[in-house]
């Protein structure tokens, strides 16, 4: 994607390692926004990806967020972080009910 935050789909950490979780929770690609790139980071060309640990709630929404591995710049790390935070997951099952759990996201930004 030219110029813009680039996600893929990470691997996931179940919140209950006790619990069986029968599906796991996944970004909800097509309806969520790309973070931001911010113009400094493209004119300076700088790129990364910035690793999130993301609290994924029963409701989809993020719960809380931090940046696990950084990209190396601190202003793409808070831009994957603003961006993500707004976010909507399909939550992850448990015994057919949704269940709250963590999943690590990486977020990239690549100049094309």
């Amino acid at each position: 994607m030219k110029g813009k935050g680039k996600e893929s789909q990470g691997s996931f950490l179940p919140a209950e390692r006790t619990a069986t979780i029968s599906s796991l929770a996944r970004p909800r690609y097509r309806q969520n926004r790309e973070p931001y790139y911010p113009v400094l980071a493209r004119e300076q060309g700088w790129q990364g990806t910035a690793l999130l640990k993301v609290q994924v709630l029963k409701n989809g929404a993020v719960g809380s967020l931090e940046v696990l591995r950084s990209s190396g710049f601190s202003i793409l790390d808070q831009s994957a972080l603003k961006g993500v935070k707004e976010w909507k997951f399909i939550p992850a099952q448990k015994d057919g009910q949704p269940a709250e759990m963590f999943v690590q996201l990486p977020v990239t930004f690549m100049l094309e």
